[in-house]
């Protein structure tokens, strides 16, 4: 059992440790940018192509980032190392460079060299579409709509460190199914970490369900944020209305670990034929975020955040 428990420890943080280490650029605007694509290691390397689906376990501008980013910046059509793209230039004068990466369509690659398709966290209006920022070679650029199921690059961002606005209240009604703690269990404000729990403990709690933590992450807009110098993500719902949840770590053998880098959240739902492993929600500092039973020991203590019937 012991050996078991080492093992699922050690996954944790090599699953901790896998996560991309951008370098994020601070153009004067309200957010920093990576300064390469996903899955890119370098500002001219195209990185990967995803659908939103898959797009969105990482921390993704808004439609309004992207506008900011198109208007308030100076964009040139330059080539880097052999590769076209476009130099963005902030209002402070640092730039980063977005190359054309094209797009997947059916698993073929289309337009790389002309275009660059980048998607952004936006859902459009209409039908199963998001927003996405589009430039091509000869200097035009727009932000619009496209079907979610398309394959995009994806340029992430990052807290620049002003302070989150979250909506005030004990139980908040982000505009889905049940309504969310503004707190973490143990906490007294929505910047405390609270306490940390090991899930049979945790289950005494009103736990959210793996489906009702998938909403939340699906239904939602994600923002890296910081409240009252506390690293998190604020969560906004389909109403506008939002909650903040603190990076506030894990702890393992009464060791805190990652705290301001990483949160995991217990859901009430067990791993199907296992007494191992349950549910959680976990995002880190960067803002990549999942509802997964990988590596989730339940003898591991995660925070907790309560719902409640709307």
């Amino acid at each position: 059992m012991r050996n078991r428990l080492l093992l699922s420890f050690a996954l944790m943080v090599l699953c901790f440790m896998s996560v991309a280490s951008q370098t994020y650029i601070d153009l004067g605007l309200s957010v920093k940018w990576a300064s390469c694509n996903e899955g890119a290691s370098s500002p001219e390397g195209y990185g990967n192509y995803y659908t939103l689906k898959v797009a969105k376990s990482f921390s993704l501008p808004t439609k309004a980032q992207m506008e900011e980013l198109d208007s308030k910046c100076t964009w040139e059509v330059i080539t880097l190392k052999e590769v076209t793209g476009m130099k963005v230039t902030g209002p402070n004068g640092n730039s980063i460079f977005m190359p054309c990466a094209g797009y997947l369509n059916d698993s073929t690659l289309d337009a790389r060299g002309s275009h660059g398709y980048y998607w952004s966290s936006t859902p459009y209006p209409y039908g199963d579409s998001v927003y996405y920022l589009h430039f091509s070679s000869d200097g035009n650029r727009y932000v619009d709509g496209y079907s979610a199921s398309s394959e995009f690059s994806v340029r992430t961002v990052a807290d620049t460190g002003g302070e989150a606005m979250v909506t005030l209240g004990e139980y908040i009604d982000l505009g889905l199914s049940i309504k969310w703690a503004s707190c973490n269990e143990g906490a007294s404000s929505p910047e405390s970490s609270g306490n940390y729990y090991i899930w049979k403990a945790a289950c005494k709690f009103n736990l959210p369900t793996k489906a009702q933590m998938e909403e939340l992450y699906n239904q939602c807009t994600w923002e890296v944020a910081t409240l009252k110098g506390v690293k998190g993500v604020k969560v906004i719902g389909p109403n506008g209305n939002s909650i903040f949840m603190p990076c506030a770590g894990w702890c393992y053998d009464s060791t805190l670990n990652s705290q301001g880098r990483y949160g995991s959240y217990w859901s009430s739902t067990p791993n199907p034929g296992d007494d191992y492993h349950a549910y959680r929600l976990y995002f880190n500092s960067n803002g990549k975020s999942s509802v997964s039973n990988e590596n989730n020991n339940v003898s591991f203590e995660f925070s907790v955040r309560q719902v409640a019937e709307k």
